[in-house]
Formats: C-alpha cells, sequence, structure tokens
C-alpha cells in the first residue's frame, strides 16, 4: 500500500512540473509574439560577436554528437572483440572457465 501512495505522489508532483512547465512554455510564448518591432541598429562589433558565438555554439554540439558516436562505437567493438578473443573466433564456454 505504501509503493501506491509512493508512486501517486512522484506521479503527482512530476504532474505538477509539466504543468507549470507547460504554463510557462504558454505565456513566453504568448509575450513574444505580441512584441513590437524593435528598430534597432546592430553594429559590425555586436554582429561578429553574435556570429562567433553562434559557430561556437554549433561547433561544440557537433564535437559532442561526434564524440558520443564515436564512443559508441568504440565500446562496440570492444565488446565483440571480447566475445571473439585474440584469435578472432568465438570463445567456447570451456575455454573461457580456464
Amino acid at each position: 500500500m505504501t509503493e501506491t501512495l509512493q508512486r501517486t505522489r512522484i506521479g503527482g508532483r512530476l504532474m505538477r512540473i509539466s504543468r507549470v512547465a507547460v504554463t510557462l512554455s504558454v505565456v513566453v510564448l504568448y509575450v513574444m509574439a505580441n512584441t513590437s518591432t524593435a528598430w534597432a541598429y546592430v553594429g559590425p562589433g555586436a554582429g561578429l560577436g553574435i556570429l562567433g558565438t553562434l559557430l561556437a555554439v554549433i561547433i561544440a554540439t557537433l564535437a559532442s554528437v561526434f564524440g558520443l558516436i564515436l564512443w559508441l562505437v568504440r565500446m562496440i567493438k570492444r565488446r565483440k572483440r571480447d566475445r571473439l578473443g585474440k584469435t578472432g573466433k568465438p570463445i567456447k564456454d570451456s575455454e573461457s572457465e580456464q
């Protein structure tokens, strides 16, 4: 019975968090949709700074995705190598116990 109550509390907490997130998202979208045009000048220094920052974020994201994929490939190769053993043939059960 206590497990059911704990699950209900956890589920209730998650429901409240998701309601807050949805409400906050709706408010942010409403505020962004109802803004007027800002006629502002962005100089070349600020523009290049924004482009540099954007480029750095894109490169960092791509590098992290590439690193994750490379790590997964290495892990799969290592597991395959460990299963096959040094000879490249599958290890029999009797050989693996020795």
